[in-house]
Order: C-alpha cells, then structure tokens, then sequence
C-alpha cells in the first residue's frame, strides 16, 4: 500500500501531466496535459458507481446508459438513443437528408401511431398504418374540460364542433358526398338547419 495525506498527490508524465490526489474533500483525477484523458478497459463495460447504483454505464460494442438515482434514462442505441420518462428540452429540431420524421406509437402496435413527416416541399400528418385506422382530432381546453373542436375520421367524416364540444354541427359526410350545417346528419347534399327563420334545407 501506498499511503498519501490531503493534497499529496501522485503524478505521472515529464510534465506532472496526469495527477491523482484528494484535496481534503474530494477526489480528484487531474488530467493537466495537452492530450485527452483515456479510461480504457479489456472488459465488457466501463461504470461510474457507487457501491449500490449506477451512474454511467459503457459497454463493449453496446450502449453507454445513463441514470438517475439507478434507474436507466438514456441509452444509446444502434439507431440512435432511448430514452426511458419524460424528455424535457427548450427547443426540438428535425433534420434528415431524406425524410425527417417524429414518431408517436402506442406500445402495444406501432400501427397504432401518429408521424409528423416533411419530405422535400410535402409535409404531412398521418394517422395510423398498416391496416390499423387513425382519427386525427383537435381539442381544446374550455376552462373546465378538455371537449372536442375538429376532427377527421378514418374514413374521412370531417367535423365541426359548436362551442361546448360536444356535438358536430358542420360535417362533411365522405361516403354520401354530402355537408350539413347545423346538424351532424346531412340528409341531401347540402343540408343546413336552424331555429326559426334561420333554418334552410336543400
């Protein structure tokens, strides 16, 4: 054993280029050169731990996995980088020399899945895939509940919502080819309804 007191430190190079002491209170690797510091290893993965969690994870022809509290958050992968909770950033920027694509799947299918693509001068929001239907709807919050504003069906319904949101009252019925105002039934190819004098029917 080799024993040194607070701030003796021990040190490598022609130029004291790599120093490893403690300063009284904390550790310190003192990498003073001009070139990198290099932690290398013959083994199947380098760690940063404590005696009861990880840190920081690297593994040979693998991920480097970081983590909070022991608990993996962020894990590179073969194409790109997996992130377990919630990512937090001030700004997300998608850029691609082909197609730049942002994913939202459901774990149980990645049929069942919304893409926000742009290509080229194209940019296009798709509603599931492969067989699995998608129904785009925007809501908004009214004070006290999050009701219903727009919405694209599967089969291409769109709809129009009155102010509480909670029923369609202009809608284009794809199938029939027809639109309704003030109803969410059109019965012609142009039906609007009202009270009163405003009600007109074609």
């Amino acid at each position: 054993n080799l024993t040194f007191g607070d701030n003796d430190k021990a040190t490598f190079g022609a130029s004291d280029d790599l120093k490893i002491y403690h300063d009284g209170t904390h550790s310190v690797i003192e990498d003073a050169g001009t070139g990198n510091l290099i932690l290398q290893s013959n083994g199947t993965q380098v760690s940063l731990q404590s005696t009861t969690e990880y840190y920081l994870t690297a593994a040979n022809n693998g991920s480097v996995t970081a983590y909070h509290n022991g608990s993996q958050k962020l894990a590179t992968t073969s194409t790109g980088i997996d992130v377990t909770g919630q990512a937090t950033m001030d700004g997300l920027v998608v850029e691609s020399t082909s197609d730049a694509l942002i994913r939202i799947s459901d774990s149980s299918s990645v049929n069942q899945r919304l893409d926000l693509q742009h290509n080229g001068n194209l940019s296009r929001i798709i509603s599931g895939n492969n067989g699995t239907y998608g129904t785009l709807k925007i809501q908004g919050y009214n004070g006290t509940d999050t009701v219903d504003r727009f919405k694209i069906a599967a089969a291409g319904d769109v709809s129009f919502y009155e102010d509480t949101g909670s029923t369609a009252k202009m809608v284009w019925d794809s199938s029939a080819e027809s639109l309704g105002i003030g109803t969410s039934s059109p019965a012609t190819t142009l039906t609007v309804t009202g009270s009163g004098a405003n009600g007109i029917e074609l």
